[in-house]
């Protein structure tokens, strides 16, 4: 007879042991296949942003490293990791959280609450980093509805939710999705558009939000498929897996230097790799090391021959006064005198043919923003080689003068010294600064509201007359500087028989305004007599950008849009003529000065001697441009038939041939190889020279 069994029996054990091991393995199973769900999600969001962003490289970056198309991607894959890291984590946990059971109700919402809004609190802590950002309402409000909305969203794709109301809940999901990977594309392309190169924090902020929309769309997208999408479900898993697997790689290549010939093209081209400006900034100490460099001997001789500016008699000044005028933002390109048949200038063309002035068709500024290219005109020197203070926004800072600026050198031998200027929203009372000194009389004029100000050249011009005529009987003679400000933006509309619908019309106005202006200003020294003795000198102080580059207005570049200039010098006595060679507008002074007293003549020669003639001697002539900041640091050398450019932060070398593209719109580097050379030897050149005389000081924690 068979014995039933006891409450005890072991087989029960037995029983209850494997039941439970089952259920461990299924739930180890089933964990498993949720973590990899999650990690497949982000890293195909992450993908996605790579294939949105590689783009920008150029094609022939592409063309003569096919490899790029892989190291390129697995280069951003590494700088979106390392700046959205947050959005990482905060993605992986709310794709997880869709899954379990016990996180379907308000638990899941307060935690999804909770873990999107410290994705979008990150991405606001970024924009906020540049302190004019903080507590901006549209800034504010539009992450607060975006936080609102994404939690709120995430609601509705819980698995539980699909499963109990599956035809309404997938179709709205599905629907959400779609619109997620919409705004992240707009968003991506928007951020090449949007102040381009201005505002890294701005930049990285869009990042970070395009990363979070495509791993928002991307979880919607799979947790909604509809039923005829189904057979296209197996396909999305295996680029899940691929996804997961590139981002692997990408993560285990971080520690080595196997994609170091990408980075400079990522970092130059894209957002994600010029987001590194946002944490780790250029410093002076960067160029710590001064190495010595040998006596320049024959400095001035070099100077005179390569400056691409006419002879002058030794004592040509004496007795002279100068009149400087300056234009904000003006190409060259968008005056009559780069083209016969452009009517925007005629008084400046006027003034060029019958007083017989010098025009200057390869002038260029030494830098792309006002701070750096009017003090280097200033200081007589180029913008490295400045004393000068550039601030968090790199666009604001401070000379510190050494005695010997343009106007301290007029002022002691003697002359009377005036500065009539535009302030752009009062910026040289405040975050302009070091251009006062030396000036016996000022007036600023300032726009009445953020700025429009539709008369300021009128004003400027009728006030630098006012003064010109209370000085022009005086006993000294005068250096004057007239800063006009009506080409830079915000462009205003004054004629009506000129388009106005875009900015670019807009702009062509604005320049118009300025030559009228400045005609009446001409015209009013030549009834005061004064023309006869007065030397006058023109430029625009930068040029300004309309996409030919993807960017707006300046101070980001140093391409030709940027710092190509209009120079125009007027010198009595003398028959002018059109001047072809490259020229910078900071030349403009060391040259007259040498012409002027003992006390003038020695300063330029100085100037010459120590820093413009041994830079000339090492880059062969060429005419230097410098963009300074702690978030961009790029020079470019010009010389007849190239340009030469050289990204800091990025590494990248560019090089042009001005010959058969003028515009810079095709890099030649991987091209032309022969060229990439001489570029790059060029630059080592220019390199030693700046590190030996660099004085310039980054001081990113000044928030003027």
């Amino acid at each position: 007879m068979m014995q039933a069994p006891t409450d005890n029996d072991p087989r029960d054990n037995l029983v209850t042991a494997r039941a439970s091991d089952g259920s461990n393995q299924r739930s180890r199973f089933w964990l498993a296949q949720v973590a990899l769900k999650s990690a497949s999600v982000v890293a195909t969001s992450t993908l996605l942003l790579v294939l949105l962003e590689l783009p920008n490289i150029p094609l022939t970056a592409y063309v003569a490293r096919p490899a790029l198309y892989v190291t390129g991607a697995l280069t951003v894959v590494q700088e979106t990791l390392r700046h959205c890291w947050v959005n990482v984590v905060c993605l992986l946990l709310t794709f997880a959280s869709l899954q379990v059971s016990a996180f379907k109700g308000w638990a899941g919402l307060s935690l999804r609450a909770v873990l999107l809004g410290t994705s979008v609190g990150y991405t606001y802590w970024i924009l906020q980093l540049y302190e004019a950002f903080a507590g901006y309402p549209p800034f504010v409000g539009g992450l607060t509805v975006l936080w609102v909305t994404t939690t709120s969203a995430t609601h509705l794709l819980h698995t539980d939710a699909l499963r109990d109301r599956a035809a309404v809940y997938r179709t709205c999901g599905f629907v959400l999705s779609l619109l997620a990977l919409l705004a992240s594309a707009v968003l991506s392309g928007g951020n090449y558009e949007i102040y381009k190169g201005l505002y890294p924090t701005l930049h990285l902020s869009i990042l970070l939000l395009t990363h979070l929309l495509l791993g928002l769309g991307v979880a919607a997208l799979v947790q909604t498929y509809p039923a005829r999408f189904r057979r296209l479900e197996s396909g999305a898993r295996w680029f899940g897996r691929f996804a997961l697997g590139f981002v692997t790689i990408a993560l285990l290549l971080s520690p080595t230097k196997a994609l170091d010939s990408a980075r400079p093209h990522v970092t130059a081209c894209t957002m994600a790799g010029q987001a590194r400006a946002v944490f780790h900034r250029f410093q002076s100490a960067a160029e710590a090391d001064r190495p010595k460099l040998p006596k320049d001997e024959k400095a001035e001789e070099r100077f005179i021959n390569q400056s691409g500016l006419p002879f002058l008699d030794k004592n040509y000044l004496k007795g002279k006064n100068v009149l400087l005028v300056t234009w904000e933002a003006t190409r060259f390109d968008h005056t009559s005198l780069s083209d016969s048949e452009q009517t925007f200038t005629p008084h400046l063309k006027k003034f060029f043919e019958e007083a017989r002035a010098y025009s200057f068709t390869r002038a260029y500024s030494a830098s792309s923003g006002t701070l750096h290219s009017i003090l280097s005109v200033l200081g007589m020197r180029y913008p490295s080689a400045l004393e000068l203070e550039t601030w968090k926004k790199s666009w604001h800072g401070e000379l510190l003068s050494d005695g010997n600026l343009v106007p301290e050198v007029f002022a002691r031998s003697g002359y009377h010294t005036f500065r009539i200027s535009h302030s752009y929203r009062g910026c040289f009372r405040h975050g302009i600064l070091g251009f006062h000194h030396g000036f016996d009389h000022q007036e600023l004029f300032v726009e009445k509201k953020f700025g429009v100000y539709p008369d300021l050249d009128k004003d400027i011009a009728s006030a630098a007359l006012a003064h010109l005529k209370k000085v022009g009987n005086g006993n000294k003679p005068f250096f004057g500087w007239v800063f006009l400000g009506g080409p830079h933006y915000p462009y205003q509309a004054h004629y009506d028989d000129m388009p106005s619908e875009t900015d670019h019309d807009r702009y062509n106005q604005e320049v118009r305004k300025s030559d009228e202006e400045t005609g009446r200003l001409l015209r009013g020294l030549r009834e005061m007599g004064r023309l006869k003795d007065t030397i006058v000198v023109f430029f625009g102080d930068h040029g300004e950008e309309f996409a030919e580059h993807g960017g707006y207005h300046h101070k980001t570049t140093v391409y030709t849009e940027s710092t190509h200039v209009p120079l125009l010098i007027y010198l009595p006595g003398k028959s002018g003529k059109q001047m072809h060679q490259p020229v910078s507008t900071y030349y403009t002074f060391p040259w007259l000065l040498r012409t002027g007293p003992d006390t003038m003549r020695e300063v330029a020669r100085h100037r010459i001697r120590e820093d413009i003639g041994p830079m000339m001697r090492a880059t062969d002539g060429a005419v230097l441009i410098e963009l300074i900041g702690h978030d961009r640091m790029i020079s470019s050398l010009v010389y007849e038939k190239e340009k030469f450019n050289y990204d800091f932060l990025s590494t990248m070398y560019q090089v042009y041939n001005l010959k058969d593209d003028p515009l810079e719109q095709r890099d030649l580097f991987d091209v032309d190889l022969e060229m990439a050379a001489r570029g790059v030897e060029q630059m080592k050149r220019y390199l030693t020279v700046r590190a030996a005389r660099a004085r310039f000081i980054l001081k990113p924690e000044d928030t003027r």
